[in-house]
């Protein structure tokens, strides 16, 4: 398989490269963070648990529907996992603090392993979903940019190059030649 790039496709690569940059860097970062709650979910579990153990302390994070969490450990930037007594028991959510200032509350339930899985998964979709659009956003870009011309290989290495993990198996992305005016593995 010819794994390089024609001179119109590299330019198209460059062109698109430049104007996605900065949505695209951020995908492996939010992937990481996902794939660390994957990897630590027995473990934050366990420290939620302990937290929601002590007498609520604190200032409570109050929703749209009126009630009160405990936040018990952050997660990452604005989203933590958080508990509530209720008549029944401990109840854990996972919340995140909007720019509107508002805390929406993303999976609840009794077991705090679930409502992490639960959550983890989310994510992943959400990931997922976020990668399919950007492709359609790059894709639509480089037909505006170049009528006429197939540039679907050029969108796929681009989002390749953005959401597979570099230590992964095949992790070797295309990379631009300018002297070769192509990408090559």
């Amino acid at each position: 398989m010819n794994h390089r790039l024609t001179e119109i496709e590299g330019q198209a690569h460059s062109e698109a490269l430049r104007h996605f940059a900065a949505r695209l860097k951020a995908f492996p970062h939010n992937r990481e963070l996902v794939k660390r709650l994957e990897q630590d979910i027995a473990k934050i579990a366990l420290a939620a648990m302990a937290v929601s153990s002590k007498p609520a302390n604190g200032i409570p994070v109050v929703v749209d529907d009126g009630s009160q969490w405990f936040k018990s450990l952050d997660l990452f930037e604005n989203v933590f996992v958080c508990h509530r007594g209720t008549p029944i028991g401990l109840e854990y959510a996972v919340g995140e603090q909007l720019s509107s200032g508002t805390t929406e509350m993303w999976a609840k339930g009794r077991n705090v392993v679930e409502v992490l899985k639960t959550f983890t998964h989310d994510q992943r979709r959400a990931l997922q979903a976020w990668t399919e659009e950007m492709a359609a956003q790059v894709r639509e870009f480089l037909a505006l940019q170049y009528p006429g011309e197939d540039l679907k290989r050029v969108a796929d290495t681009l989002m390749w190059q953005f959401t597979h993990d570099k230590n992964s198996a095949d992790a070797r992305p295309l990379v631009h030649h300018k002297a070769a005016g192509a990408l090559k593995r």
